[in-house]
């Protein structure tokens, strides 16, 4: 068995005079340290024997931690072994504030099962343009639902999106495949669904994102079209219960569905099973009084907690992929490690720059001339997705959240920007859930800048399709951390050094 790591602090581990020369009033104390630095060479010899015990007992733990993810993902990509990023929050009156730690799996399940339930506050950072499994964010109030059947709803859903699975990739899964975790407190209902399918995986989170858009899409399109059928067959009946169920009510929309669209923007991070939210204390773990999943989470045991992650850990050749063109790749030969993992199309690439910088430059100028915010910083283009064959380009902002929808700006989520460059114009949309249907007027580009200005209007159909493609992998485009990642400094990186 694996040895556990209490957290400790550089001093208590290293000794003060290690750490810091500080002044100690006690004289006690201040003995204490003359004697400790008298003989500097045995505090030395103490902490290589630690070391080489715990190698020699294979418990010696890969945990570093960076201020920034760019620093992180730097860090792990360069490693000789296979190193995950994972993130944790610091302070409870800023919560979106993290800090990032790479380990290995097994590691970072050594470490996290010593920690106390208070530091338990961690969340997997699911990686852009690495493999991932089918995962659903579920939550709503209870107040503005009482008396809902939770688990009706549950069940309704896990059956309709194994029945989508079937209809669209052919794949036989049933419920023992989905792990379900809870963190539901009296006031919001909150579950995780993480779809463990055996030698399957998705290309990365952007294609689930499409995915999971498709099949809302789907269930709002068929509830809406039985619910305008004055009369209905039994069978149609049947059919609209079943869906309706899943339909809440929220703050802004009497009747919408219950699963969260917005959780699959790029290097999201996810929270991970039995931690909670800083300063809650609504742990997520795993729902065990429901008989349609077998898996049982054991804090001492890393299989399950592999389960419940949501990136692939282990590549297994022969693997298939499942793409947002609805086909299935056969993968033989993947690297394990992040930095090797399959990437998307070659016509798809986020960067901060395009292949049209003088539109780049005319969009954030626009944004800044047109918007009012709070920040004294200029919006930039954080990055650019750019769909070459259909001339889309997707900016995700910095520095400017400001939403039309709304006429202000938002508090968390981001906005971005769509071009057409076979229309010529462009339009703000939204990844704030209460605005995902949001599309701002067309903004007209200067037709000195579009390469594309003289081709055929004769292009409404494809357009139509192109839009519901857009808004089905605008996800792909989200940049969930604010500006003040950039800012704080990297010069502290906490390290276990061998």
């Amino acid at each position: 068995m694996k040895a556990k790591f209490a957290r400790t602090s550089g001093a208590s581990f290293y000794g003060h005079n290690l750490v810091a020369q500080g002044h100690d009033e006690d004289d006690r104390g201040e003995e204490r340290r003359k004697r400790r630095n008298a003989k500097p060479d045995s505090w030395l010899k103490l902490i290589e024997n630690i070391r080489k015990q715990s190698i020699e007992n294979n418990c010696f733990v890969v945990w570093r931690v960076f201020h920034r993810q760019e620093t992180a993902f730097r860090a792990a990509d360069t490693s000789l072994e296979p190193l995950r990023v994972f993130s944790y929050e610091i302070d409870v009156q800023r919560p979106g504030i993290r800090r990032f730690v790479i380990s290995t799996v097994d590691g970072f399940w050594t470490k996290y099962c010593s920690m106390a339930p208070a530091e338990r506050v961690y969340y997997e950072v699911i990686r852009e343009n690495t493999p991932c499994k089918l995962y659903f964010d579920i939550e709503f109030s209870i107040d503005l639902n009482p008396g809902l059947d939770t688990h009706a709803m549950m069940v309704v859903f896990k059956e309709r999106v194994i029945e989508e699975l079937s209809d669209v990739f052919q794949l036989r899964i049933n419920m023992q495949h989905i792990l379900d975790l809870d963190s539901t407190t009296d006031v919001k209902f909150s579950r995780h669904l993480i779809f463990n399918i055996p030698n399957t995986a998705w290309r990365n989170n952007a294609h689930v994102g499409q995915f999971v858009h498709n099949l809302a899409h789907k269930l709002r399109t068929e509830h809406t079209m039985l619910q305008q059928l004055s009369e209905k067959t039994p069978e149609q009946q049947t059919r609209f219960n079943q869906i309706s169920i899943l339909f809440i009510k929220t703050s802004h929309d009497p009747s919408s569905l219950f699963i969260d669209e917005g959780v699959y923007s790029r290097n999201r991070n996810f929270r991970i099973v039995h931690s909670s939210k800083i300063g809650k204390h609504a742990f997520l773990r795993h729902y065990s009084t429901s008989p349609d999943s077998e898996f049982e989470m054991n804090p001492n045991e890393p299989g399950d907690f592999i389960a419940s992650l949501v990136s692939i850990t282990q590549w297994v050749p022969g693997t298939r992929l499942l793409n947002a063109l609805n086909t299935v790749e056969i993968s033989n030969s993947v690297s394990s490690t992040p930095k090797a993992l399959i990437k998307p199309p070659a016509s798809y690439g986020p960067d901060n720059v395009s292949a049209y910088p003088e539109i780049d430059a005319y969009v954030a100028q626009w944004i800044q001339q047109n918007t009012e915010t709070a920040s004294a910083s200029k919006p930039t283009i954080k990055s650019v997705s750019n769909f070459s064959q259909d001339k889309i380009l997707f900016y995700s902002v910095a520095g400017n959240r400001y939403c039309f929808n709304v006429q202000r700006e938002h508090k968390s989520n981001g906005v971005y920007y769509v071009v057409d460059l076979k229309r010529g114009s462009f339009s703000q949309r939204c990844h704030d859930p209460e605005c995902k249907h949001f599309m701002s007027r067309d903004v007209d580009l200067p037709l000195r800048m579009n390469p594309f200005a003289s081709l055929s209007e004769d292009i409404d159909d494809e357009y139509d399709g192109l839009k519901e493609f857009g808004q089905a992998t605008e996800s792909n485009c989200a940049d969930t951390f604010d500006a003040i990642w950039d800012e704080i400094p990297d010069d502290e990186i906490l390290r276990l050094e061998f």
